[in-house]
């Protein structure tokens, strides 16, 4: 799963199939930016950077409510979306009831 060939929509589909959690909410954000440099009235330099951030909102209920695990991370691999979505998933179980939960 490379970047350039995996739409963001693609990424969070994936990492919700992935999840076993109660409840799970996946954010992919996107970012670019363009670089230009000018010196003598003319371009010397450009270039273009590309960025992408996956976040996992994992939730476990449990007897004594909710609780909730976030875990984000950038450059995200078809190799490290599963292990991502693990770690939000260990850190909601690990975490105590959310005193201010709600349903998804």
């Amino acid at each position: 799963m490379s970047r350039s060939a995996t739409k963001p929509h693609e990424i969070v589909e994936r990492a919700l199939d992935l999840s076993t959690a109660d409840g799970c909410v996946v954010i992919a954000d996107e970012e670019s930016s363009a670089n230009l440099r000018w010196a003598g009235n003319a371009l010397t330099t450009n270039g273009v950077t590309r960025g992408r951030t996956l976040t996992v909102i994992a939730t476990v209920d449990g007897t004594e409510g909710t609780a909730t695990g976030v875990v984000s991370r950038s450059a995200v691999t078809a190799d490290d979306l599963e292990p991502l979505v693990r770690a939000a998933e260990e850190a909601a179980r690990k975490a105590g009831p959310a005193e201010d939960a709600r349903p998804l």
